[in-house]
């Protein structure tokens, strides 16, 4: 063979392996004919000369065409955008480190620069808690108990068997969405108050809920039958900012004046009295007459253990 043929061979081989590169899936040899404009052998003949330089690709079947790849271990480095993607995932699953989705992320970003991305980090949960609660969810929902402390509980928590529905990602906290098989109620449980989580090897039957409808009015995790329409003057300074915090996605804003009034349909008054005091002496509620006690009860309380 003479120089140029080797060189135009060599070219040509290193294209082909460019050419599968960009394409995770891999390209069909009949794509690479056409990529390279040579046949099918001369196709072979520069996988062959791969495989003799220690570079084996895959060949398969797939669909009775024949395919090559690159070993599942060559994929390519994520660029910046994939790089801050994953940056995102990481810190939100950061939340869930016993999870495979966690346990996922970090080889790819093994060796690269840090993007210039700062993403605060989730609340993380117990190891066993993350994996057990990602197992009930899989494929066929299974039951789940664990052992819950909330906020009122004194005696260390109860425990709880349920089925599982959905994850939820709220202010930097995991949540999960289940119905309560011994209530026979919907509940929200906080991951990070869960432990000694057990999944049983049975399948769940009972809850068919739409988790999206059930959390139409939900302000952050919230979901209960109990709905209020209310109304929250924001004054200046924070009322030319008031859309950034938004307090449900579907609310309405109404200028009036140098203020703003949110007016939206809440699931329960628990959240959305959280989200009145985080504005302090800005905020009035204008609507419902138990929201506005609730709230100026909270600030009476605050009042009282500073005196």
């Amino acid at each position: 063979m003479t120089s140029t043929r080797h060189d135009a061979r060599l070219v040509r081989t290193l294209r082909m392996l460019r050419a599968i590169g960009r394409r995770p899936r891999g390209l069909r040899i009949a794509e690479l004919v056409d990529e390279l404009g040579v046949s099918r052998n001369s196709v072979y003949r520069y996988l062959d000369d791969l495989g003799l330089a220690g570079i084996a690709l895959v060949r398969e079947q797939r669909g009775g065409e024949a395919w090559v790849r690159l070993p599942a271990e060559w994929t390519a480095q994520p660029d910046m955008a994939e790089q801050f993607a994953l940056v995102v995932a990481r810190q939100v699953l950061a939340g869930l480190p016993g999870s495979r989705a966690a346990r996922r992320i970090e080889p790819r970003l093994r060796g690269l620069p840090a993007p210039p991305l700062h993403v605060e980090t989730a609340v993380p949960v117990d190891d066993g808690v993350a994996r057990a609660v990602e197992a009930a969810l899989a494929g066929d929902r299974r039951l789940l108990s664990f052992a819950y402390r909330g906020l009122r509980d004194e005696d260390g928590g109860r425990r709880r068997t349920v089925e599982p529905i959905e994850l939820r990602f709220s202010q930097r906290a995991w949540y999960l969405f289940a119905l309560d098989v011994d209530k026979g109620e919907l509940r929200t449980f906080k991951l990070a108050r869960m432990a000694d989580a057990v999944v049983h090897d049975v399948r769940c039957t009972r809850s068919t809920v739409d988790a999206a409808q059930a959390h139409a009015h939900s302000v952050s995790v919230w979901s209960t039958d109990e709905v209020f329409d209310v109304a929250i003057r924001i004054h200046p300074p924070h009322a030319a900012v008031a859309h950034e915090y938004p307090l449900q996605a579907s609310q309405v804003i109404e200028h009036d004046g140098d203020t703003v009034i949110i007016r939206a349909r809440v699931a329960g008054l628990e959240e959305v009295t959280r989200w009145v005091l985080r504005w302090g002496g800005d905020a009035r509620v204008e609507a419902p007459a138990a929201l506005r006690a609730r709230v100026r009860d909270e600030y009476e309380r605050a009042l009282r253990r500073l005196s």
